[in-house]
């Protein structure tokens, strides 16, 4: 099996998979056609684990990043919206984190959505005051992205400060170029967490890897930490205080491929 036990992958999609949203450097083929021959290797032999997206990009998003570098695995659905929904590229399910369902069943309570449709109301009133953007396409979760010349930390400062009034009932964190708003208790850790459940799958056996502040709550709950060298400096501490953490010498999906070829002994 190589190094270290690993039963599943996870790799956060913009600034870890490909480059982020903004950010300098194209996904050039040398990048894409490693990532996609990694994904070739991993599923040559049922020694190798799955790997999955945990991003905060919506299904419809997700499922063109999986079908560009080929990663489906029968039974293992990719995290989407920070954690607030899942999605299965083999039986095309889209599914929400536990929290957000009526009891017994598998739909968006009307508790939730009601709330997730007040919060959006709220944002877009917000966006269109400070110029930033609204993301459209999401079903639990909400994003938006500063305006030009605001960095990202100022943007994120100023979310928190205008959506105080629902400080006990959101998560809001932030990645290199958006900010993510999320039910109280709905993050991409605690969607792991459930996913890993659901496959009987340890949380000492997964090995997450991504690059920025919005992958803690992944971090926190992964066994096995790893982060591409563009990742930023308070994500490189943490990954490098962990038992077996690593940080690679390259970018984004070369980074991954590195990674991945590290623990595995490849």
């Amino acid at each position: 099996m190589g190094k270290h036990q690993i039963d599943l992958i996870v790799i956060d999609w913009d600034g870890t998979g490909k480059p982020d949203v903004g950010v300098t450097g194209a996904w050039d083929e040398g990048s894409y056609f490693g990532l996609t021959n990694l994904v070739t290797t991993l599923k040559s032999s049922n020694n190798y684990p799955p790997l999955i997206l945990c991003t905060g990009r919506p299904h419809n998003y997700v499922v063109c990043a999986i079908q560009s570098i080929g990663a489906y695995w029968e039974g293992f659905p990719s995290i989407c919206e920070n954690g607030g929904t899942f999605y299965d590229p083999m039986t095309k399910e889209t599914m929400f984190h536990p929290k957000l369902l009526k009891p017994g069943t598998d739909e968006l309570s009307v508790t939730w959505r009601d709330f997730i449709t007040a919060l959006e109301n709220d944002v877009k009133y917000f966006t269109s005051r400070t110029n930033g953007k609204f993301e459209l396409g999401r079903a639990a979760t909400v994003t938006i992205r500063p305006p030009q010349g605001t960095t990202i930390q100022e943007y994120f400062q100023q979310v928190c400060g205008f959506l105080s009034m629902y400080k006990s009932s959101i998560e809001i964190t932030h990645s290199s170029s958006a900010v993510d708003i999320m039910p109280e208790g709905v993050t991409k850790g605690t969607a792991l967490r459930h996913l890993a459940d659901s496959l009987a799958i340890s949380l000492e056996h997964v090995l997450f890897i991504g690059d920025s502040r919005n992958d803690i709550s992944a971090f926190n709950v992964a066994g096995i930490k790893a982060a591409p060298a563009n990742a930023t400096d308070e994500i490189k501490d943490l990954v490098l205080a962990s038992e077996n953490g690593y940080v690679a010498d390259k970018k984004t999906s070369l980074g991954v491929c590195v990674i991945v070829y590290h623990y595995l002994g490849l």
